[in-house]
């Protein structure tokens, strides 16, 4: 190919746009020219998927230069037979599965051993060198769910039980829930403070300690 034909075909193609493998039009990156204005650029433009994850990256890696043929050309009997219901689009393909960090995902043992599903493709065999923690297997979310449940369930617990023992403790009740906030709060226990134990003062500590070294000396 040519100098001219590569320019005709990158002008007949910038109007026109081929279809990446999702089957929506691809963008065309223009790569920045370096130095000066004048500079070459550097890089050839090319047209990549133009649907991004959450992460930023694309869909599919669907790539082709700016004057290279179409991967996906569906004829027009095949575009009046997508529109028409009678056939499915062409070029449809599933996205192949990528991590946070935008590489194509390694199937197998999940690193956390849970299930069986994809995982980081950025390390090797024994998960070694992974650059994120990202996994999915069929049943994650309900799994996470439920183990989120879960530990609701044990803090509810604990602090039941932590609740109990001060009771049993210091023979004192504790006020619901509903009044563990604010002015209610101060208004309880000031109401209620001659049943909580009080700290000792400096002489109260002194007069304990002298009192204990005297029940020492008597067992002596």
């Amino acid at each position: 190919m040519t100098v001219d034909e590569r320019m005709a075909a990158a002008r007949r193609r910038r109007k026109d746009p081929p279809l990446c493998h999702c089957g929506v039009h691809a963008t065309l990156v223009v790569p920045p020219r370096g130095g000066s204005p004048s500079g070459r650029p550097k890089y050839s433009p090319f047209f990549r998927c133009s649907i991004k994850t959450m992460d930023g990256w694309p869909v599919c890696h669907f790539n082709e230069y700016v004057q290279d043929p179409r991967s996906v050309w569906p004829s027009d009997e095949e575009v009046r037979a997508y529109e028409a219901g009678q056939a499915p689009w062409s070029c449809m393909k599933y996205p192949e599965k990528r991590c946070k960090c935008g590489i194509l995902a390694e199937r197998g043992v999940v690193p956390s051993e849970l299930g069986y599903g994809w995982y980081c493709g950025n390390g090797n065999a024994f998960w070694e060198g992974r650059a994120c923690d990202w996994e999915w297997f069929s049943g994650r979310d309900e799994l996470v769910a439920r183990f989120r449940r879960l530990g609701q369930r044990d803090k509810e617990r604990e602090t039941r039980e932590l609740m109990d023992k001060i009771r049993n403790k210091y023979d004192v009740p504790l006020p619901d829930d509903v009044l563990l906030a604010h002015d209610t709060l101060i208004k309880y226990w000031r109401l209620n403070r001659i049943l909580y134990p009080r700290p000792l003062s400096r002489y109260e500590r002194a007069e304990k300690r002298r009192k204990l070294e005297e029940e020492r000396h008597l067992e002596r």
